[in-house]
C-alpha cells in the first residue's frame, strides 16, 4: 500500500474536495506522508492550524504549492516544498487576480478558435458565461461544445470529450491540437515562479514533465540547465514504468531530490485517488529522506 502522496489539490484552487474532505480520504488511505500543494495559494494552511482539521489526518504534512508559468506557448508548472506559507499567501491576490484576467483571455481565444474551425456553438456562448462558475474559464466553452454531438469529429477521445480539465491539458496547452491557445504573455515567466519559491525559502521541483507530450524533454533540459532544481517529480498518476525509471536515473546522475504524487482533484479528475492514483501509484519511503521537521506543519 502507498504511503506517500505530495501532490493533492483542494477547493482552494481547482480541486472539487474541501480541506478537511482531502484529509479524511487520506486519513482512511493510511497515509503516511501528504502534501497540499494548491495552485498559487497555501490558504489551506491556514485551516490547518486549527487543532480540529489537523486532528482528522494523524501522518505528516509537508507544506506546499503548484506555482503555474507560461513557458513555450504552454503553462508549466513548478512544485514549492516547504515553503513559508505566509510569504505565498501574501501574493496569492495579485496572482489570483492576473490569472482571472490570463484564463478569461484563453476563454475568448478558445472561442475565436472554434468559430474559425467551424464548431458548432449558440450565438450567445460568451454572455452567457459566469464570471467564478469554473475555475477555468474555457471549461465553458467546453461545455458549449459538448452540448452538439456533431462536435464529436472534433474531440474523438472520451477522456476529453467528457472532462473539461482534460480537454485543457489534452488540446488548449498542447500545441499540436487545432484547439491549442498560446498562453505566451499571459503568465509569469518560469524564472518569476522559481524566484517565488526560493523567496518563500522552499525547495524547487519539476512537476508531472511528461504531461507536456512532445515538448517534455526539451523544457526538462531548459529547467535542469538554466535553474537550480533541487528535485523532480518522479512518480506520477500518469506516468509510465519507462518514464519513472528515466527521471529516477536523471535524479541520480544529477544528484536531485526525489518527489512523486497523484495529482488529486477529486471530482475534475475523478478517475485519480489520494494516494494510488490511477491505481498502481506506489512511491517508496526512501525516497522522501530529505523532508525535515521545519518543513512540516
Amino acid at each position: 500500500m502507498n504511503k506517500i502522496d505530495l501532490h493533492l489539490h483542494t477547493n482552494y484552487s481547482d480541486g472539487s474536495d474541501s480541506l478537511c474532505e482531502l484529509l479524511i480520504q487520506a486519513e482512511k488511505a493510511q497515509l503516511e506522508v501528504i502534501s497540499i500543494t494548491d495552485h498559487d495559494n497555501c490558504l489551506a494552511y491556514g485551516e490547518l492550524k486549527q487543532e480540529k482539521v489537523r486532528k482528522l489526518f494523524s501522518g505528516k504534512i509537508i507544506k506546499g504549492v503548484e506555482l503555474e508559468a507560461a513557458f513555450d506557448g504552454i503553462i508549466v508548472e513548478l512544485l514549492g516544498f516547504g515553503v513559508d506559507t505566509d510569504k505565498i499567501n501574501a501574493n496569492a491576490e495579485d496572482i489570483k487576480k492576473k490569472k482571472k484576467h490570463a484564463y478569461y483571455t484563453q476563454m475568448l481565444r478558445l472561442y475565436e478558435i472554434c468559430k474559425r474551425l467551424g464548431v458548432k456553438m449558440a450565438d450567445d456562448v460568451l454572455n452567457t458565461y459566469v464570471d467564478g462558475e469554473f475555475y477555468y474559464p474555457a471549461s465553458h466553452i467546453h461545455r458549449e461544445i459538448t452540448k452538439h454531438k456533431e462536435n464529436r469529429k472534433f474531440i474523438p477521445d472520451d477522456e476529453s470529450w467528457n472532462n473539461g480539465v482534460y480537454f485543457g491539458v489534452k488540446h488548449i496547452t498542447d500545441a499540436t491540437s487545432p484547439f491549442y491557445v498560446d498562453m505566451g504573455g499571459l503568465f509569469p515567466t518560469l524564472r518569476n515562479i522559481y524566484d517565488t519559491i526560493r523567496e518563500a525559502g522552499g525547495l524547487v521541483f519539476i512537476a508531472h514533465i511528461f504531461n507536456y507530450g512532445d515538448k517534455a524533454h526539451g523544457i526538462l533540459d531548459h529547467l535542469t540547465t538554466n535553474f537550480k532544481i533541487d528535485g523532480i517529480e518522479c512518480y506520477y498518476s500518469k506516468f509510465t514504468t519507462e518514464q519513472t525509471k528515466y527521471l529516477l536515473e536523471l535524479c541520480k546522475a544529477k544528484g536531485y531530490l526525489v518527489s512523486g504524487g497523484s495529482d488529486y482533484h477529486g471530482e475534475c479528475k475523478p478517475d485519480i485517488k489520494v494516494g494510488t492514483g490511477k491505481g498502481d501509484l506506489m512511491i517508496p519511503m526512501e525516497n522522501i529522506r530529505w523532508i525535515t521537521d521545519k518543513m512540516l506543519i
